[in-house]
C-alpha cells in the first residue's frame, strides 16, 4: 500500500472506544486526526480547522451526522472537504448517497478500509462511487 498523503482528518463518532481506536490507527498510518463525539460545536469550529477528509457516523446523539454532512457540502469554505459517511444502520448507504457523501463505509469499519478510502479520495480528488 502506498504511503498515505499527509492530511488532516476529522473523525466524528459518539462511540468513544471505536472513535479512539480508529483515530489511533489512522495516526499510526501517518494521518493527523481531530476527534469529536457530537456535531454541535463543529458548526462553529469547522471553519477554522484545516480538514481534508471528514469521517462522520450517520447516527449520533443529538444532531445527526447527516446534518453535519449537509453543512459541509453547502458551506462555501468547507465544500472541498471529502466526506466519508459510516454507519451500521440498514438505511445508511441510501442516506449517505441522498445527502451527498463522497463515500460510504458500512460498520464495522476497519482501519485498513478507512486508509484505502482516504487514499482513494485524496489521490483522485473526485467523487467516488459508494462502496
Amino acid at each position: 500500500m502506498p504511503t498515505p498523503l499527509p492530511c488532516n482528518i476529522l473523525l466524528v463518532d459518539d462511540d468513544t472506544d471505536l472513535r479512539e481506536t480508529l483515530a489511533d490507527g489512522l495516526e499510526c498510518a501517518g494521518y493527523h486526526v481531530a476527534q469529536a463525539d457530537s456535531v454541535g460545536p463543529l458548526f462553529n469550529e469547522l471553519q477554522h480547522m484545516n480538514i481534508a477528509v471528514a469521517i462522520i457516523d450517520l447516527i449520533l446523539a443529538g444532531s445527526s451526522g447527516a446534518a453535519l454532512l449537509t453543512y459541509i457540502k453547502q458551506h462555501p469554505r468547507l465544500r472541498h472537504i471529502q466526506v466519508i459517511m459510516i454507519s451500521g444502520a440498514a438505511h445508511g448507504k441510501t442516506t449517505a448517497r441522498y445527502w451527498g457523501a463522497d463515500l460510504f463505509l458500512e460498520k464495522p469499519v476497519t482501519i485498513r478500509k478507512l486508509e484505502e478510502a482516504i487514499d482513494s479520495l485524496m489521490t483522485s480528488g473526485a467523487k467516488q462511487p459508494h462502496a
